[in-house]
């Protein structure tokens, strides 16, 4: 039998930090920013684009190198700044702020959909408009076009008309929002929207392949509760925004008109993709809800009304609402979370009578909120990050002057979920794709690899390679034992070839953590005797990912976590710090 040896990367780990995502790099205006752990670099973009097509979404490949981008210019540019694949059907409405969606394929890394939203017109008289979503799907699958191709495009979704629309009014009605799916085949994609002057929400089941992108398949209509609006017989809402926790777990949406403004949060499930306990969060009179976010550890929700930021803890609902308290304080146009997890603000201030009458907007630099997952010690940090170009548009109208040029890209962030085991993986890989299997615990394979497939197996505690497993020539195969979630492979004690017909075990000799008793009843007993002189964060999730209870320990000795109040049911104990991430399913009876 043919021996078929897999050699492992050895990484010495000075690593401090996350693993790179799609949203590396953001383009405003003429500024190319890039976040690399807890650094923002500010440079020019591959190419000078006009004043008013500042770029408005951004993909990174998996290095954190700017990989695409699209500009308010209806184009597609690559990372070299050459426009490919042909325009982009009307890329974006000049008054909408939530606008677009780029979204990878969890399944492959060279592949993604974009899906962006703008107002199409009127299509009568009286003036109706209407929203559209226009959809598109780019790979880097394809040898004959390395820095991209157009698969599709143009897909339509046809989402709102209103009969009371008018150009100056509040910018048209439509939110856009996606979380990955639980089990990793896709997204849900959830479209906001209206019935009449009834909100919905229509939440959509995509899997990345053509024939299933069709609205009529997969889809959810959700309306709101009865009572959650005050007089929902005479409000109908003319702005919505929505966000979604990276979690998966919290859905936070913006209902308003021209004097009323409501924030309310869902339970959002992504194995099912239902929404459920849906609950007020804020009201404003008068003065706008501009935008939403999540923390990176999805705990906290953060409001922008006016230019006041005031946080939600979603976990600990109850909690009073903090508002941010500036000695000086600055306009604000935004909010988007970066690849480094902080959440960053656009400034945003109004200079009237500019040059015989007309009204400045401007932005020119950006904030960061220090502490953005900690709602005692959250603050706008006193440094901010100068744009080399400021973003600037001057008119006569004061209203909306297209915003869509002062607002931070928007990105759905790739976050893996781990199964607890991979008991077998036994489909033969048949693309030209990569492979990313990933377990909490271990991994049982037994498939072929056919050639030209680069491949990533990454395991807690072992992968077992059975009889059937077999790699062809010209692969390129990588095994890590680690947290399924870590960026980077630790050194391996040892090779692993499929020459016999025993099972092949991918090892790693790591020092114990031991975590008992399991089932558990109040208390967790952690053991982290052989980490003397190390400290550790613990987390407890629940199966839905949600955190339920955090610690901050000292290893080389015996904790006790007291889990008195917790339910009955399956949690998972995480214990990391930047040299070691182990995981834990536990049971509590």
């Amino acid at each position: 039998m043919k021996k078929i040896i897999l050699f492992f990367t050895v990484i010495v780990l000075s690593y401090n930090g996350n693993t790179q995502s799609i949203n590396d790099n953001w383009i405003l205006g003429n500024n190319l920013i890039n976040f690399d752990n807890q650094n923002v670099t500010i440079s020019t973009p591959p190419v000078i684009l006009s004043n008013d097509a500042g770029a408005r979404a951004i993909v990174s490949d998996e290095y954190g190198d700017l990989l695409f981008y699209l500009a308010n210019d209806d184009k597609l540019y690559d990372k070299n700044g050459v426009v490919f694949g042909g325009p982009i059907k009307k890329f974006y409405d000049e008054k909408i702020r939530q606008n677009s969606l780029i979204i990878p394929n969890p399944m492959n890394k060279k592949e993604f959909i974009g899906i962006s939203t703008y107002e199409e017109g009127v299509l009568s008289i009286p003036a109706t408009a209407y929203n559209d979503y226009e959809a598109f799907k780019v790979t880097f699958n394809d040898l004959s076009y390395p820095n991209g191709k157009v698969v599709w495009s143009n897909k339509s979704l046809l989402l709102f008309s209103d009969s009371n629309y008018s150009y100056h009014s509040p910018p048209s009605y439509s939110s856009l929002s996606a979380t990955k799916k639980n089990d990793d085949s896709g997204y849900y994609l959830i479209l906001g929207t209206k019935n009449g002057s009834t909100p919905i929400f229509i939440i959509k089941d995509i899997n990345f392949s053509d024939s299933n992108f069709d609205n009529a398949q997969n889809t959810q209509v959700v309306q709101l509760p009865s009572g959650l609006l005050p007089n929902s017989n005479t409000f109908n809402p003319l702005r919505t925004l929505s966000k979604i926790s990276g979690d998966g777990a919290h859905f936070a949406f913006l209902l308003s008109n021209q004097t009323h403004n409501y924030v309310f949060l869902a339970d959002f499930n992504n194995s099912t993709g239902s929404l459920s306990n849906f609950r007020f969060v804020k009201y404003s009179n008068n003065t706008e809800i501009k935008d939403l976010e999540f923390s990176a550890d999805s705990s906290l929700l953060y409001m922008l009304t006016g230019n006041e930021i005031s946080i939600r803890d979603v976990i600990n609902f109850n909690t009073n609402e903090k508002i941010l308290v500036e000695t000086n304080p600055i306009g604000k146009s935004n909010f988007q979370r970066a690849a480094n997890e902080e959440i960053y603000i656009l400034d945003w201030h109004e200079d009237t009578n500019w040059q015989g009458g007309y009204t400045r907007f401007a932005s020119e630099r950006i904030y960061k909120i220090d502490n953005s997952n900690d709602i005692v010690n959250a603050a706008i940090s006193a440094n901010s990050f100068l744009l080399n170009t400021p973003i600037e548009i001057i008119g006569a109208i004061s209203s909306n002057p297209q915003i869509s040029l002062f607002t931070i890209p928007e990105l759905v962030e790739n976050k893996i979920y781990c199964p607890l085991n991979l008991v077998s993986k036994s489909t033969d890989i048949t693309e030209d794709a990569d492979i990313d299997i990933r377990a909490l615990n271990q991994i049982n394979l037994k498939h072929l690899i056919k050639s030209n497939v680069k491949g990533i197996y990454t395991a807690g505690n072992d992968i077992t390679l059975s009889n059937g497993f077999n790699i062809k020539s010209g692969s390129d195969v990588i095994f890590k034992i680690d947290d399924c979630s870590d960026p980077l492979p630790k050194a391996l004690n040892k090779i692993a070839s499929n020459e016999n017909n025993k099972n092949q075990v991918v090892s790693v000799l790591d020092k114990e953590i031991r975590v008992y008793p399991n089932p558990f009843i109040d208390l967790i007993n952690l053991d982290l005797g052989n980490y003397a002189d190390d400290y550790f964060s613990v987390i407890i999730y629940d199966t839905n990912g949600r955190k339920i209870k955090n610690y901050n320990v000292r290893g080389g000795q015996l904790e006790q976590l007291n889990c008195i109040e917790l339910s009955t049911g399956i949690y998972i104990l995480k214990v990391f710090n930047e040299k070691i991430q182990k995981e834990f399913k536990l049971i509590k009876k």
